[in-house]
């Protein structure tokens, strides 16, 4: 650590009563908007010197009291730990991120996905850097609408809970996807990011294919045992913690989404901030993989997404690498200042996993809303404006 963040971590530690009653104010104006009735967050410099946790709303107080520990849906979070497991299998020589998914996949797997108007069939040749960087061109099953007008999501909210397979995933994919202009190659170097949940399901299908195991098990070799976290896990309708639905439950709007089967099925885990910020820590510092250069391709390439209306999939201003945002805070969001950047990722619900390289800042939290996808960049700035003020 250079001197200017060893002076910073000092005046954090100086003035930690003032700043951790900011930080409580922060967190608590976040109740009431978008149907927000909970949040828990932390926010720690690297050297561990200081650190805040925050609860506010109706949590129960046994909550509140072990916030580092509450388990918590953190829905699209889950995609750091997917390039991750990804990225691990190149360097133990399995699948080069640059060949075409579909050499790791059974025949046929892709096929339809991604097609011209003349007919010809591109989907074999959709390679893994591809489906990482979101950069694949294919649409996202979670957005598409069928008949009735309704998407998968809301189904999920309106129906009884149910189970889903990656197949069925990525026919509704099949279905409702336009055919792209024949001379579009996949995708052209201009060609910007956009977010798809499909790439990702893709992704999931490529670990379970090659490791010959559940995408849950594949976590768990790869990243669970050698990095120390022990209560991160997917949903489990049946044997899981009951409670978890109940005390800490998903919301979309005013409605509990009590949906065990539905989010075992997207792949997306459970998890706490305390192993949160384990498995944060030991990407940015490379100690996640046997070449810490593997860590530093995750973060190149940057793409920016496109500006998205009326979806809880992020766009303009988040840039994306492989499997990991950036978000650079526009001049005119930061009065009187140019903020840092943050790295990391957001989930549908409202959940969030940061690191800020020009603070030193770990910041991970959720106030588990489907209608408060925004939120996280929200809070990140709110923090980032007052810390960034504090050097």
């Amino acid at each position: 650590m250079n001197k200017n963040m060893k002076d910073f971590s000092s005046l954090l530690q100086k003035h930690q009563s003032v700043i951790q009653k900011k930080l409580d104010q922060h967190l608590a104006g976040l109740i009431g908007s978008a149907g927000i009735r909970e949040a828990i967050a932390s926010v720690e410099i690297g050297d561990g010197l200081f650190r805040w946790l925050g609860a506010a709303g109706s949590l129960p107080a046994i909550y509140k009291e072990q916030i580092t520990n509450i388990p918590f849906f953190i829905a699209s979070v889950t995609k750091l730990f997917v390039a991750a497991s990804i990225l691990k299998l190149q360097e133990m020589e399995l699948p080069g991120i640059d060949q075409p998914a579909s050499l790791y996949l059974p025949n046929g797997f892709l096929d339809g996905l991604l097609r011209t108007r003349d007919g010809r069939d591109l989907s074999s040749e959709i390679t893994i850097a591809q489906l990482l960087s979101h950069t694949s061109g294919l649409p996202d099953y979670l957005e598409m609408k069928d008949d009735r007008g309704k998407s998968l999501v809301d189904r999920i909210i309106e129906e009884e809970d149910q189970s889903f397979t990656i197949k069925e995933f990525l026919e509704i994919a099949r279905k409702y996807e336009k055919p792209i202009h024949p001379v579009r190659r996949v995708p052209p170097a201009s060609f910007r990011a956009r977010y798809s949940d499909t790439n990702f399901q893709i992704l999931i299908a490529v670990l379970e294919n090659l490791r010959h195991q559940p995408v849950n098990q594949v976590f768990t070799d790869l990243i669970f045992n050698p990095v120390g976290i022990k209560s991160t896990f997917l949903p489990d309708p049946e044997t899981g913690p009951v409670h978890l639905f109940e005390a800490f439950p998903v919301r979309a709007g005013d409605k509990i989404l009590n949906r065990p089967m539905a989010l075992r099925s997207f792949g997306d885990l459970y998890s706490t901030i305390s192993e949160l910020n384990i498995f944060m820590r030991s990407l940015i510092n490379g100690q996640l993989f046997n070449n810490p250069e593997t860590a530093r391709l995750m973060t190149s390439g940057w793409k920016r997404f496109g500006f998205r209306f009326g979806s809880f999939s992020p766009g303009w201003p988040i840039e994306y690498g492989l499997g990991i945002m950036r978000f650079k805070p526009p001049a005119f969001l930061g009065p009187f200042r140019r903020l840092p950047a943050v790295i990391g990722h957001t989930g549908a619900v409202g959940s969030w996993l940061f690191y800020c390289p020009g603070l030193d800042l770990y910041m991970a939290g959720t106030v588990n809303q489907l209608k408060a996808a925004a939120i996280p960049f929200r809070f990140v700035m709110k923090v980032l404006n007052f810390f960034y003020s504090l050097k």
